[in-house]
């Protein structure tokens, strides 16, 4: 998780309006926890025609980015990765 660019990617969202923006605008100012949680619930909504047309490709593929490094799986992979190292050595 990077709060940093979590509240970025916060504020980026509510610049762009709707349901989501508001949302995203309210997070904006709580705990890291929270605004990973919703960038990972935005993440969910990339693939929908209303997600494209509202926040755009560049967004989007931020969102994506995001995904990829700090979410559960890239988590997981790390973990997955450190035992594996312990291992072989």
């Amino acid at each position: 998780m990077n709060s940093k660019i979590a509240r970025t990617l916060l504020c980026k969202i509510a610049e762009k309006g709707g349901i989501y923006g508001a949302v995203a605008k309210l997070y904006a100012g709580t705990d890291e926890k929270v605004a990973h949680r919703f960038v990972m619930e935005c993440y969910h909504q990339v693939h929908t025609p209303g997600a494209n047309d509202m926040w755009g490709p560049e967004l989007i593929a931020e969102i994506i980015d995001y995904k990829i490094r700090y979410g559960e799986s890239a988590e997981l992979l790390k973990k997955k990765y450190k035992l594996y190292s312990v291992c072989v050595g």
